[in-house]
């Protein structure tokens, strides 16, 4: 897993737990300066993720879902052609029910 992603999934379990970098980095015993790097993607965390995911009640995996997702969303942004695909696929699409949009 990136460092960039997965700080991103760490920021977003945190937030979504009402938790403080500060709370966090201290119940991590690290500094917050050094999770603040963590969830920019700066520093990775492979030594505390365990911790981080017993603090943050957040299964590991759950974590790995939100890399797999961020993957997915790059590469389709590389592909427009894809994208442009699954636009057309998508239900209620200009596309498929002949409406344009305003």
């Amino acid at each position: 897993m990136t460092p960039q992603v997965l700080g991103e999934a760490i920021r977003a379990a945190r937030l979504a737990k009402g938790m403080s970098l500060r709370a966090l980095a201290d119940a991590l015993d690290v500094s917050a300066p050094f999770l603040c790097d963590v969830e920019l993607g700066r520093r990775g965390v492979d030594r505390h993720i365990d911790k981080i995911c017993r603090v943050l009640d957040v299964p590991r995996d759950q974590l790995a879902a939100t890399k797999l997702l961020r993957d997915e969303i790059d590469w389709i942004e590389q592909h427009p052609e894809v994208l442009a695909r699954i636009r057309r696929e998508m239900p209620g699409h200009p596309a498929k029910t002949g409406r344009r949009r305003p």
